[in-house]
């Protein structure tokens, strides 16, 4: 006998710290403005060269510890380019730095929200897995990818075995990390486009068959969502905020020194940058001999983070020869330099 399907929705409460869920069995989201994008498709990165395979069996049960290159808004917390995450083989994702340790599995009672470590968690499945059976590679692994155009991220928990039962499950998810750009204020309300994706594709016996657990939860334990739907085979699940504005603002996000991180794209390079106060930068590239290239930026900005794109073009448009280059950066006192390979 085959259950069908049902939708699940949870509208944003104070209850749940403004954030909503609904799942694709819903025609959309609990509001009806701002109009949102459509839900993702399952699209995997185990065969993409670019990336990560997170070989979770070395590491003895504790997750993987990345360092994140863009910013991201969780429950009106704020991560930053050098802050941790850490990706577990059982399921979930944690800015908690306790997370460290790992855990297998999650608390007995309502998952989320939990005060139990660890907090500030997104798991979409939540369950105690082994990554030593068997040489399986390209299975029983994870794998990492962080597009630079689209600054969305993807984790891929690749047919995981379960540790008691072999259960196999395979399933991602995806976080639409950037700035305060993503955030749509209208008066006193505000939406926040740092959006949150759960995606399944297969398992072997059923979702519910070994009684994982799937929800979000902020850094206290005291909000959050426990996701009460049914799972099945190409079920999407999306999470954001929509609440007052004014929690954004009370929240709002000051870098505590300047920085400067660059990213590779396909055509180039995303030039992030941060500054303290309002004040007067310069953002300059130069050859691996120090010769002058161009000019990125120069004048007053903003406290906050920034961004600009270099496309490898010189100061008079032309293409820049192949190489090694510096991007240099800056403000008042503060200088930073990042080397940059450019390929034609």
């Amino acid at each position: 006998l085959t259950i069908p399907a049902f939708g699940w929705v949870q509208e944003p409460t104070e209850a749940t710290g403004y954030y909503y869920m609904y799942d694709d069995e819903e025609e959309g989201p609990p509001f009806a403005e701002p109009e949102l994008s459509p839900l993702p498709t399952y699209e995997p990165i185990w065969d993409n060269p670019h990336a990560l395979i997170l070989d979770f069996s070395w590491y003895g049960g504790r997750p993987y510890q990345l360092e994140l290159d863009d910013s991201f808004w969780f429950y009106n917390q704020w991560y930053e380019p050098g802050d941790h995450f850490y990706i577990s083989e059982d399921g979930w994702l944690s800015f908690d730095e306790s997370s460290v340790d790992g855990y297998p599995k999650p608390p007995t009672t309502l998952p989320f929200p939990n005060s139990d470590d660890p907090n500030e968690i997104i798991a979409p499945l939540w369950e105690d897995n082994d990554p030593t059976i068997g040489m399986l590679h390209p299975d029983n692994v994870g794998y990492y990818l962080h597009d630079p155009n689209s600054c969305i991220v993807t984790i891929e928990w690749h047919n995981m075995y379960h540790f008691e039962t072999n259960n196999t499950y395979d399933f991602m998810l995806t976080l639409q990390f950037g700035g305060q750009e993503l955030f749509e204020i209208d008066g006193d309300e505000v939406l926040s486009r740092h959006l949150i994706h759960f995606l399944y594709n297969t398992s072997s016996a059923g979702w519910d068959a070994d009684e994982g657990a799937t929800g979000i939860e902020d850094h206290t334990g005291e909000y959050g969502i426990t996701y009460g739907g049914e799972i099945v085979d190409e079920r999407v699940i999306r999470f954001g905020y929509k609440g007052p504005y004014s929690s954004i603002r009370e929240n709002d996000y000051t870098p505590l020194r300047p920085s400067l991180t660059v990213m590779p794209t396909y055509t180039g390079y995303n030039v992030r940058f941060s500054v303290v106060k309002p004040e007067r930068i310069k953002l300059e590239v130069f050859d691996a001999s120090g010769r002058f290239v161009r000019t990125l930026a120069q004048g007053s900005y903003s406290t906050g983070y920034h961004t600009l794109t270099w496309d490898g073009l010189d100061a008079e448009g032309w293409s820049v020869p192949q190489g090694i280059y510096l991007i240099r950066m800056e403000a008042g006192g503060w200088k930073d330099v990042k080397k940059v390979v450019f390929l034609n």
